[in-house]
């Protein structure tokens, strides 16, 4: 069993008693998106318990938090509509917006987290964009004018460098 998120009614599920944030999501949404939201509350250090229900984002958010022992729920419904509800805020959700990527999945994880903690949000536009990875930022930020490394050439040179340090240590070594 994952002792930070599990889904209703699966063998992974949270303790019934267990406090979390509670995720309901349209059936269009799958594990997968759901564990992005779970790593958002999980940096926070809150489980998330998952269950999926036809809806839209501020109904299924209501719902969620009157499940939630926290009292923090996220909705996330068609179109990418995303909420977070809260049980003493009855009239509306208390965040909305688009959950289109994986950092909005996990930016909406982490604010209820914070929220069920009495923290502050999160700032939201450092997951307005996806991330880009390693090799992207390289190629997008190398200066073009510089020719690519030729890898072969430096191992050789590396090389031929330790080879000509063993021999002139080895010359050193027998004196004394």
């Amino acid at each position: 069993m994952n002792a930070w998120f599990g889904r209703v009614g699966s063998a992974g599920a949270l303790p019934d008693g267990k406090p979390s944030v509670w995720l309901i999501t349209t059936p269009s949404w799958t594990e997968e998106d759901a564990k992005l939201v779970a790593a958002g509350c999980e940096e926070e250090g809150v489980p998330l318990a998952w269950d999926v229900k036809p809806g839209d984002a501020a109904d299924l958010a209501r719902e969620a938090c009157l499940r939630s022992h926290l009292e923090v729920g996220i909705g996330i419904g068609e179109g990418k509509e995303a909420a977070i509800a809260l049980v003493h805020v009855s009239d509306r959700p208390y965040v909305t917006g688009s959950a289109e990527h994986s950092g909005e999945l996990r930016w909406f994880g982490q604010a209820a987290a914070r929220i069920s903690k009495s923290q502050p949000v999160p700032d939201r536009s450092a997951a307005e964009q996806p991330k880009e990875n390693h090799r992207e930022q390289y190629q997008n930020h190398k200066n073009p004018e510089q020719p690519e490394p030729d890898i072969a050439e430096i191992v050789r040179a590396v090389m031929s460098a330790l080879s000509a340090s063993g021999q002139d240590s080895g010359k050193e070594g027998g004196r004394t």
